[in-house]
């Protein structure tokens, strides 16, 4: 099977997400095509000098990995706050991506009806013109703008150029998504959080719930409801409701909650 190559940016306050979640994580078929930025001067948050300057860096690593590969040769930009699960299949993400209807497969921002927008934390495709010069397009976009937001320059050139794309289902999961994960996902991605501590928390209770089966799942997914139950749903009547569901053996679905 023809492997693929799986590119990050990786920086000193980011390497801990790579060392712990990432790297480990990573299934059979994928190898890893590293751009590292070395040391940094701050934690990396969310907007700060450093993440912007990975915005930067994640583009133009994709779009020379491109420039010197071959035609058609597969690949995945990922960021480091992403896991993969037993259930990802190389040979299966690789029939994924030749029948979906775009150049380049994205993971969902969110999923809401008539919502395109594409996470930039993970996508994937097979080299082409078309993927180059969108990259090439996008950070041309990005050393323009002040505020360096690979997601949002991405984006932005893909609806200018009318660039074709797809979406990943729910298997590959991201925190804006809902609560609980479904439990086939492939990938979780730490997403709806700025700081590193925050997304460890998160990447740590995704693995809970995954690896505790059904009962972790019922028990994770109640809490979460319990503490912000839904618009116009009062926490009495969430719990009755819940334990009625819970003694039912019927889980919330992903996307239950915001």
């Amino acid at each position: 099977m023809q492997s693929i190559a799986a590119l990050i940016v990786l920086s000193s306050a980011h390497e801990v997400l790579f060392c712990r979640y990432f790297e480990p994580t990573l299934p059979w078929g994928l190898r890893l095509e590293i751009f590292d930025m070395g040391a940094n001067r701050g934690d990396g948050a969310y907007m700060s000098g450093e993440w912007q300057d990975a915005m930067c860096a994640k583009v133009r690593h994709a779009l020379d990995f491109c420039r010197r590969s071959p035609e058609g040769e597969p690949f995945i930009v990922s960021d480091v706050d992403v896991q993969f699960f037993p259930a990802f299949d190389a040979a299966g993400f690789l029939k994924l991506l030749d029948e979906a209807d775009g150049d380049l497969v994205f993971q969902r921002e969110r999923f809401r009806e008539g919502d395109r927008e594409a996470n930039c934390g993970l996508y994937a495709g097979r080299n082409s013109a078309a993927v180059r010069n969108l990259l090439a397009a996008s950070f041309d976009n990005l050393e323009k703008d002040p505020i360096k937001h690979e997601q949002n320059a991405v984006n932005r050139m893909m609806r200018e150029t009318g660039f074709r794309y797809a979406m990943f289902d729910r298997r590959f999961y991201a925190r804006t998504h809902g609560f609980p994960p479904p439990r086939d996902l492939w990938t979780h991605h730490a997403t709806w959080t700025t700081d590193i501590a925050s997304k460890i928390r998160q990447l740590e209770r995704v693995r809970r719930v995954v690896r505790g089966g059904r009962l972790r799942l019922h028990v994770e997914s109640y809490a979460e409801m319990l503490l912000r139950p839904p618009a116009g749903i009062s926490r009495a009547r969430f719990v009755v409701e819940a334990s009625v569901g819970f003694l039912r053996k019927v889980p919330l679905s992903p996307g239950s909650l915001p």
